[in-house]
């Protein structure tokens, strides 16, 4: 598998990324003490999942139980706002390094961009560019899905800016 790097240039959306626990049922292993075990220290299985056709602990031997587990999950989830009808008119650009934002960038561009790279070359000054009016472009462009998403969550801006990533 490979990936490649893109620069983009333009407006985006910047999405803040809260958390919430979610608490979801499992099956596995809930023996803190056990007959094989010492005073105190929980099984090596403790609360990993294991199939349910399972009756019992593989490692201590005890009855497997159903418990709960808190995972971590996004309070808000743009795929989930914007389903399958927007699912196009965004997208989602990777930078794993970035917790705590997801940025959205346009399928779409605002007109024709006077930039352009030779093969050897890879510097160009940015100049003449009304950021507003692509902003506002934006706004326009991308209206139902920015609503939508507005209904969910306030924690979001539209910005101009240069966004790399990989893909």
């Amino acid at each position: 598998m490979s990936s490649s790097y893109y620069v983009y240039v333009g407006p985006y959306l910047r999405l803040k990324v809260k958390k919430v626990d979610d608490i979801t049922k499992e099956y596995g292993c809930v023996k803190i003490n056990g007959p094989y075990l010492l005073p105190s220290i929980e099984c090596l299985a403790y609360k990993k999942p294991v199939s349910r056709s399972s009756k019992f602990c593989t490692v201590c031997g005890s009855a497997l139980e159903e418990f709960d587990k808190t995972i971590q999950k996004k309070a808000v989830d743009i795929h989930d706002i914007l389903g399958e009808e927007y699912e196009d008119s965004l997208f989602r650009c990777d930078m794993d390094d970035i917790k705590e934002y997801e940025y959205w960038l346009p399928n779409h561009y605002y007109g024709v961009r006077p930039l352009s790279f030779s093969k050897d070359h890879g510097e160009r000054e940015v100049t003449n560019i009304d950021k507003q009016a692509e902003i506002s472009w934006f706004y326009e462009r991308y209206n139902e899905e920015i609503i939508l998403i507005k209904n969910a969550t306030d924690d979001y801006e539209i910005l101009w800016g240069i966004i790399s990533y990989y893909h």
